[in-house]
């Protein structure tokens, strides 16, 4: 819908059907981004959808649990990358991302080399300039053998593990 007194513009996707309440996991709507390839045929490369998260059983005030499932398709292979969500928000607002997604901190997805990946069941990997920096587990963290922990801005104030069961202390470039 298109306000004609100026006012911002707003597009609703709606299911009009009246009878049955939407149920849990049902689609609400989607919005897709697609086009022709060279070959004349149809394709959907992306696309947005909202999924019930529970029954809206209820007429009360925020009773219509939604999340919102963000899909991507891959250009490197045939397969349908449009089956299972890339990123989801919840209805409670967290987000979740498809298992081997990474999660970038610097530019683009394509050119940048400090990120968040998770390698095993509950095993996230965590890379600065490329270079793996240290494993978070369910167990708790770890560095990698060559890695600092720095306890200041500086630089100049960090536990190094020289040797195996060995660690020295520096501050201030001192040990």
């Amino acid at each position: 819908e298109i306000a004609a007194d100026g006012a911002a513009a707003i597009a609703t996707l709606a299911r009009k059907d009246s009878g049955d309440a939407i149920v849990d996991d049902e689609e609400l709507g989607r919005i897709e981004f697609s086009g022709y390839d060279s070959d004349n045929f149809y394709a959907v490369g992306a696309k947005i959808s909202g999924r019930a998260n529970g029954v809206w059983a209820s007429s009360n005030v925020n009773y219509a649990g939604t999340d919102l499932e963000f899909f991507t398709q891959d250009n490197t292979s045939s397969d349908n990358s449009l089956s299972t969500p890339r990123m989801v928000i919840t209805s409670t607002g967290n987000v979740g991302m498809n298992a081997t997604s990474k999660l970038f901190f610097d530019g683009s997805a394509a050119t940048g080399n400090t990120y968040i990946t998770e390698t095993g069941a509950d095993v996230l990997k965590v890379y600065a300039g490329g270079n793996i920096c240290g494993t978070f587990r369910d167990s708790g963290f770890a560095l990698e053998a060559t890695g600092k922990l720095w306890l200041d801005g500086a630089g100049d104030t960090y536990i190094h593990e020289r040797t195996a069961n060995t660690l020295d202390f520096y501050v201030g470039n001192g040990t």
